[in-house]
């Protein structure tokens, strides 16, 4: 982990040997291999970064942006079923 990310979850209060046991486990490290392997198939490479109908929404976007990729989705001419 970046010295910056490791000193905020310090700050933060984070259990650093859970974090690192976590960071050890066979199991947690396949599930971060299958996100990595999907964000490469997909093109992602913001987080987060939401899917809403055809649209790709990167970065932290307010709800009411959310609410609007949403609708649009949704007014696509019937290609989104809401």
């Amino acid at each position: 982990m970046a010295e910056g990310a490791l000193k905020i979850t310090q700050e933060m209060g984070f259990d650093s040997d859970k974090r690192e046991m976590g960071s050890k486990n066979l199991l947690v490290q396949a599930a971060i291999d299958r996100n990595r392997a999907l964000d490469q198939k997909l093109g992602l490479t913001v987080t987060p970064s939401l899917i809403i109908g055809t649209n790709v929404v990167e970065g932290a976007v307010g709800v009411s942006a959310q609410q609007d990729e949403i609708k649009t989705a949704c007014d696509c001419d019937g290609a989104v079923s809401c």
